[in-house]
């Protein structure tokens, strides 16, 4: 069973409290700071440098590594699989 939640704006956990929040391409915590912004398929930091990449099926860092993929994603969150619930996960969860 999944930790935390996405509804497509607040990512949750088990227990209800709101860890992050998606505005538009922003990713913000708990507190409104922006700590990403995601830019089509890349994830950036709050400086709007490259930490990593979404092509649809694997997650990699700014080198190119695999970090994750959709299985690592869904067996921790639950939600609509893309590339806002991948920038929470980057964030939150990994």
């Amino acid at each position: 069973m999944a930790k935390y939640k996405f509804d497509g704006r607040y990512l949750t956990s088990a227990s209800g409290l709101r860890i992050g929040e998606l505005v538009v391409n922003a990713i913000k915590d708990e507190g409104g700071a922006k700590i990403g912004i995601i830019d089509g398929d890349i994830i950036k930091n709050a400086r709007g440098i490259k930490v990593g990449s979404f092509d649809g099926n694997n997650i990699k860092d700014h080198a190119g590594n695999r970090v994750g993929g959709i299985a690592d994603v869904a067996r921790s969150v639950n939600g609509t699989i893309g590339m806002p619930i991948v920038a929470m996960w980057w964030f939150f969860v990994r």
